[in-house]
Parts: C-alpha cells; structure tokens; sequence
C-alpha cells in the first residue's frame, strides 16, 4: 500500500485508487551447498516460499467526486510514521 503511494507521488499524481489485489506466494527450489564450493542438486524437498502482493492502481490529478480515492501524500506520510519507515 506504501508502495502504491509512492508511485502515485513520484508519478505526480495527487490521488489514487486500487483496481485490482492479488496475493500469493512462489515455491522455488533452493540449491543446497557443500563445502568447497561444491553445488550438487538433490532431490531433497529443500523449497524458498517467497509470499507477494500486487496491486493495479488508478491515479488520478484531482480527488473525484463521486468516487473513494486515496490521498497518496496522507497515505505516504501515515505509513511511514506508523512503521518508522524513513
């Protein structure tokens, strides 16, 4: 979400509003590693569950009227505080 206002802000616009969300997570195998650098690949269950987010905005210039749009400074600026995010 602190992503999405900050790429509204850095592309100049003012306001935005999430389309879509989706989440999930990939499974990778992860290669195991002997001494002197030696990779060998086994068929052991050894796998990295790596979770994502994504998320399609809508940015906008100006706060619409009729519709719900998040103020991406506000949003910005709340987060960073509420997580001590520099």
């Amino acid at each position: 979400f602190l992503r999405c206002a900050e790429v509204a802000g850095q592309a100049e616009f003012a306001y935005f509003d999430v389309v879509d969300s989706v989440s999930g997570s990939t499974l990778r195998h992860k290669e195991a590693v002997y001494p002197f650098h030696h990779h060998y690949h086994l068929d052991e269950p050894f796998l990295n569950d790596i979770p994502f987010v994504t998320k399609t905005i809508r940015m906008l210039k100006e706060k619409p009227e009729d519709e719900f749009a998040y103020d991406a400074v506000e949003v910005e600026r709340s987060m960073r505080r509420k997580y001590e995010i520099k």
